[in-house]
């Protein structure tokens, strides 16, 4: 693959590897050619397979094609042609190569056979790809958009006395992030972020099922209805369709009339509140724990109270934020995040949101990013 300049990757709106929706692809093979479709966090990448050369997928250089996946090795995999055959061979790679769902060391492959890594499959074809090109990115760009709409607004969101900012940004065509806010009736505002297990196509199905669940309780919900119900609900969804999926969610419940809030996690990493104290502005964590959800059919949520004072600053993100590396493995980290919030205490939640993400940008400078990144501020204002 290209080496890419600096301030192309340090740049959070490229955050993708590769523009949402495109097709990867090396000048079209000619027909009978034997190709690769890989399919990764990047979208769909074409392959030429040669004889002499190798393709080596892995999680860094030297690798050919390489994926920013955590599980992946720096030199996961090998492709090659052998007196006609295409080959596979695991290159002694932590977390295995699998064809067909059965793990291998070195295989012979078939048109049509699925090669699975963490993060990467791929799969062999041997003629024009244009017929199968085109409706490929016709589904990426159209998933891309729905996810789009199920999103909370990127503009800033008033809802009273509660102003919310939010920002994010997929590491690949089809994240598995999500957050939103939901309208619980007169004075009541729902906030919630969450976090598919994967990426692609099934981890965005999955968040659309969240956000119809969410929809649905509330519109049909009493007003006051326990937000366990809720975490309940979404976990039973989740564990039912799903399949092997789960996924982390944070959610809280504003009622804005009486300054009180409830919240309830299901493994989702703690957001921040800063409030101003008799010796300044101090930060803690809203600590909750709770399962991830769909793991397991059942599971009862601890629900926690909070009372709401004028000039709170709620902060709520996802691992792909905290976790962004450099290209020597240096993490933005927590500190960090705690540490820009407190500078900025006192702006408005769209100045908190933008220099949070710019900060995220310099310190990864030349660093690509694994996972999706979601940041969501809010503010009080009685």
């Amino acid at each position: 693959m290209h080496e890419h300049d600096d301030d192309d990757l340090c740049d959070l709106e490229t955050m993708a590897t590769l523009p949402p929706g495109r097709l990867v692809s090396t000048p079209k093979p000619a027909s009978g050619q034997v190709i690769l479709l890989l399919y990764h966090q990047a979208g769909v990448e074409v392959v030429p397979l040669e004889p002499g050369r190798q393709i080596v997928v892995g999680r860094a250089s030297p690798a050919d094609v390489v994926v920013k996946n955590p599980r992946l090795s720096r030199e996961h995999a090998r492709f090659w042609i052998m007196d006609g055959d295409v080959w596979v061979e695991d290159l002694k790679s932590k977390n295995g190569t699998q064809v067909n769902n059965r793990a291998v060391t070195r295989q012979m492959l078939a048109t049509g056979d699925r090669v699975s890594m963490p993060g990467v499959t791929a799969m062999l074809h041997s003629e024009d790809l244009s017929p199968v090109a085109a409706p490929l990115q016709r589904e990426l760009e159209d998933a891309r958009r729905i996810q789009q709409r199920l999103l909370g607004p990127s503009e800033v969101a008033d809802c009273g006395p509660l102003q919310v900012a939010g920002y994010y940004r997929p590491a690949s065509v089809c994240g598995g992030d999500f957050w939103n806010l939901f309208n619980m009736g007169e004075d009541q505002t729902l906030v919630v972020i969450g976090d598919v297990v994967g990426h692609g196509m099934a981890a965005a199905m999955l968040t659309a099922a969240v956000k119809a669940c969410c929809e649905t309780f509330c519109s049909t919900q009493e007003t006051g209805t326990s937000i366990r119900v809720l975490m309940q609900t979404l976990n039973r969804v989740i564990h039912k369709v799903g399949g092997q999926q789960t996924m982390t969610l944070f959610a809280m419940r504003f009622d804005l009339a009486s300054r009180k809030a409830t919240y309830a996690n299901a493994g989702h990493p703690m957001p921040y509140l800063c409030r101003l104290e008799a010796d300044g502005h101090q930060l803690r964590s809203l600590a909750a724990s709770g399962n991830l959800l769909g793991d397991l059919p059942k599971w009862d949520f601890p629900v926690h109270d909070l009372t709401l004072q004028d000039g709170d600053l709620l902060l709520w993100y996802s691992d792909g934020l905290t976790d962004r590396e450099t290209r020597d493995g240096t993490r933005f980290g927590e500190k960090r995040l705690r540490q820009m919030l407190l500078e900025h205490v006192e702006q408005p939640v769209d100045v908190v949101r933008d220099a949070i993400i710019a900060e995220v940008a310099r310190h990864c400078r030349g660093g690509t990013p694994e996972d999706d990144v979601t940041l969501v501020v809010g503010r009080l204002a009685f």
